[in-house]
């Protein structure tokens, strides 16, 4: 998970029910968050993203894409 972040799956109208958690603890494994909508948290400034990663790469390559946005 990338430091300074906390993840959940669900949407910024559910933000108060929501478990935050690492990355890949939300996720599992990342291709199993291609479609879902999930919440970032970008803890140092508080701010609550709306996330949907669209694709993710096959193997170790790194890529993605996804859709946000922002709520505070």
């Amino acid at each position: 998970s990338p430091v300074g972040t906390e993840w959940a799956l669900g949407t910024t109208d559910e933000i108060e029910n929501l478990v935050f958690q690492p990355f890949r603890a939300a996720t599992g494994k990342p291709t199993n968050a291609v479609g879902k909508n999930m919440v970032l948290h970008l803890i140092a400034d508080n701010i609550y993203l709306s996330v949907k990663i669209t694709s993710w790469a096959k193997g170790q390559n790194g890529g993605f894409t996804y859709e946000r946005s922002t709520e505070n």
